[in-house]
């Protein structure tokens, strides 16, 4: 007998198990997948999503966080990037 965990899961000797937050299971797979760079999930996902401009992934690709004042991002970022000399940005741009 082999456990179908649902997406999200992880099929286990007698159950399925959680895939944490910064991954993501398709249906039927053995092990968790990490989101791509600028992409986060919480437990249970199936799926990774980008972070929107003016926001980066967290260090566990769990969360966007917003860009401080005087700096940017694009869709999908990493990191912020600072604003060009004679500029300025609002959090979150």
């Amino acid at each position: 007998w082999a456990p179908t965990a649902s997406p999200s899961f992880l099929p286990t000797a007698n159950d399925c198990d959680l895939c944490p937050g910064g991954t993501y299971s398709d249906a039927r797979a053995a092990s968790c997948t990490a989101c791509s760079a600028g992409q986060i999930s919480s437990d249970e996902a199936s799926t990774c999503t980008l972070c929107t401009a003016g926001k980066y992934t967290n260090s566990d690709q769990t969360a966007c966080v917003d860009c401080s004042p005087g700096f940017y991002s694009q869709v999908g970022a990493t990191t912020c990037t600072i604003a060009d000399a004679g500029t300025y940005t609002h959090s979150g741009a």
